[in-house]
């Protein structure tokens, strides 16, 4: 996916950040007519599922209802924030 981006190095958790948002992107693509609003809202699910399930001091935290893990999506020309029910 790298590759596809036009990266032809990225390093440690900027690599992990792009084949996340790349594999979100590629998700999206047979998607509704806006693929970016589509990749923004994948990747903001998968960032929350990956909070939720692999960090083991969130995930006993999220159990016992001391945190709640939430996505949202910022729109900068609006001013609007869409909440992800997730």
């Amino acid at each position: 996916m790298i590759a596809e981006l036009g990266r032809q190095e990225v390093a440690g958790q900027v690599r992990d950040v792009v084949e996340a948002i790349g594999t979100d992107v590629t998700a999206t693509r047979s998607a509704s007519r806006d693929r970016v609003s589509d990749a923004v809202r994948a990747n903001v699910i998968h960032s929350v599922d990956l909070l939720r399930d692999c960090r083991p001091t969130l995930h006993s935290m999220l159990e016992s209802g001391g945190i709640r893990i939430v996505g949202a999506i910022y729109d900068h020309e609006t001013g609007i924030v869409d909440w992800l029910e997730h």
